[in-house]
């Protein structure tokens, strides 16, 4: 029933979904879209500076967006006149990657950013907004670009022209699918950090959920590098192009771990192979750069490569255990694996092959978000199946300790319960039920277990915040009293006997307790169960008084019930 109610509910989901999206489709409707007018993408008329065989500089067709021809000195120049429809406070915007920028209005020197480096090295990537005060149609303006990475020199990224709030606009618009998805994955490792702090939740020794905590952290981390929006945060673009590049330094590390927890595979010695190797690039990365010696994107190289291995090495692993082995774990990260495998191959090709080194974070973007989702998925199900067997065991387990007819604990768990008291001093109460074989004969087991049921509530009611009481036989308790001393226990004693005098009042059936209690001292001397033994035998000699005192009784012709 519950089956078909989801459905149900799914089902009109999907419906209304149809009625927003496609009815409307069918009127005509008007268009509410805000007027946003976009900055000119400028990409025509641009004139690059270069170097012919002879050696004289001469000017050829240049483009807004690509890798352009350099001069002599590996300087890309480029130069055009400002357009017909330019207006004043427009601005000049351009990304350049790890480049220094130096733009001239009619010979003026009007903008320069990018030089003093870091660590003796280029700065990272960032927006370039160049006001152009004073500019009027058909003056010329001359862009110097130059880097220090051979892999960077004459490309640009695009550049466009417009006023200022157009263009940070436009910058948001671009960055905000990544900034979005970085943001959500970084909330979302907090949360998986947060289930591994859940140590009841988790198997002893299971650090998936620490693992790939730090894994969906990293990727959050270097999405949010790559949307280009932390600059708006963020006055240095050193720290958020080392903080991209270091995540993605550390980003197999994490996932290698978690893969090899998660699939159990009988090649275990080949991931932590990766891992270490992983670790051992980033360590001489850090190095490399920190000393000065090269940047960031001069060791990438290192990187990408582990990172290709270790795909194809994961890949190859879960074919092998989803189709060889029958794993499920396996089975459900195939697609998965499949896509992060591909879109790191086409990213690499992108960068390496086709030497398209603007666009770093297209399909590998999209690639790690979608393997996040799934392995998140698939981690969050087999905490479930943990929650649930581990509920199933919790209730199977108080369900061999309960007893049913008092609601109380049973003789096993007082049992487990005298065990874990070894060694520590306590008072132990045996008490059994006066004429219970009587009340079951003549008055039927209904007013037996009436009985049984309302000695465990006074003897429980009697002895509170001291310790527990425990049905360990027919008409047989045992209370452990370890908070108590022995005013406390002899008051619970008192109390026990006047609610079942008070209790005897009321009952058709006779209705009587006898209560023997001894010390344990876990001195040494004698252990626990002596102490047990000596509290039952108590408990027997205020028993065979109490048959006394009513034989006597009866033998003076009083009356009882």
């Amino acid at each position: 029933m519950r089956k078909w109610i989801m459905r149900g509910l799914i089902g009109s989901m999907l419906f209304c979904l149809a009625a927003i999206f496609v009815l409307p489709a069918w009127y005509d409707m008007p268009d509410m879209r805000l007027p946003i007018r976009e900055p000119m993408y400028w990409d025509s008329g641009w004139q690059a500076l270069t170097t012919d065989a002879k050696g004289e500089e001469e000017y050829v067709q240049g483009t807004a967006e690509g890798v352009n021809p350099v001069d002599a000195l590996g300087a890309l120049v480029l130069v055009n006149t400002l357009p017909e429809n330019f207006e004043e406070g427009q601005v000049l915007m351009l990304r350049t990657k790890r480049q220094v920028v130096r733009a001239y209005l009619d010979g003026e020197l009007i903008y320069q950013k990018g030089g003093g480096g870091h660590m003796g090295r280029s700065l990272g990537s960032f927006w370039n907004l160049i006001e152009l005060a004073g500019g009027r149609k058909g003056m010329e303006l001359r862009l110097e670009i130059t880097t220090d990475t051979p892999a960077f020199q004459g490309m640009v990224d695009g550049i466009w022209l417009g006023h200022p709030g157009l263009c940070l606009l436009l910058i948001i618009r671009q960055g905000a699918f990544r900034f979005l998805t970085g943001c959500v994955l970084v909330l979302m490792s907090f949360i998986l950090l947060l289930l591994h702090r859940r140590r009841d939740l988790l198997r002893r020794g299971d650090y998936r959920f620490h693992y790939l905590s730090i894994f969906v952290l990293l990727v959050g981390l270097w999405m949010l590098g790559e949307s280009t929006l932390l600059e708006l945060f963020f006055s240095n673009a050193m720290i958020i192009t080392s903080m991209v590049y270091i995540s993605l330094l550390l980003l197999p590390i994490p996932l290698l771990a978690f893969e090899d927890l998660t699939l159990q595979s009988q090649r275990k010695n080949y991931f932590l192979h990766l891992i270490w190797a992983n670790m051992g690039v980033f360590f001489l990365s850090m190095v490399l750069v920190l000393g000065g010696w090269y940047d960031f994107s001069d060791v990438l190289w290192l990187n990408h490569g582990l990172i290709l291995i270790s795909g194809f090495y994961l890949l190859w692993v879960i074919f092998r255990e989803a189709f060889r082995f029958r794993n499920r774990e396996a089975s459900q990260q195939l697609v998965s694996v499949v896509i992060l495998v591909v879109a790191a191959a086409g990213e690499m090709l992108h960068y390496y092959i086709l030497a398209q080194r603007q666009q770093v974070a297209g399909v590998l973007g999209i690639g790690i978000p979608l393997f996040v989702l799934v392995i998140s998925r698939t981690a969050f199900q087999d905490l479930r199946r943990v929650v649930t067997l581990r509920e199933e065991r919790n209730y199977y387990k108080d369900l061999s300790m309960k007893d049913w007819l008092t609601g109380g604990q049973n003789r096993t768990a007082f049992e487990q319960e005298l065990q874990e008291r070894q060694g520590q001093p306590l008072f132990i109460l045996v008490i059994d039920m006066n004429y219970l074989k009587l009340i079951n004969d003549n008055y039927g087991h209904g007013c037996g277990d009436i009985a049984i049921r309302d000695a465990y509530q006074t003897i429980q009611s009697a002895i509170g915040h001291l310790g527990n009481c425990y049905r360990v036989g027919g008409d047989e308790f045992v209370c452990l009293l370890p908070f108590g001393d022995k005013e406390n226990v002899e008051a619970a004693v008192e109390a026990i006997y006047r609610s079942a005098k008070e209790a005897d009042k009321k009952y058709e059936f006779p209705f009587s307790l006898s209560v023997g209690y001894a010390r344990y001292s876990a001195d040494g001397v004698e252990d626990v169960h002596s102490a047990l033994r000596r509290a039952d035998e108590r408990m027997y000699e205020h028993k065979q008084a109490q048959h006394k005192e009513i034989e006597a009784q009866r033998a003076a012709g009083q009356k009882q019930h």
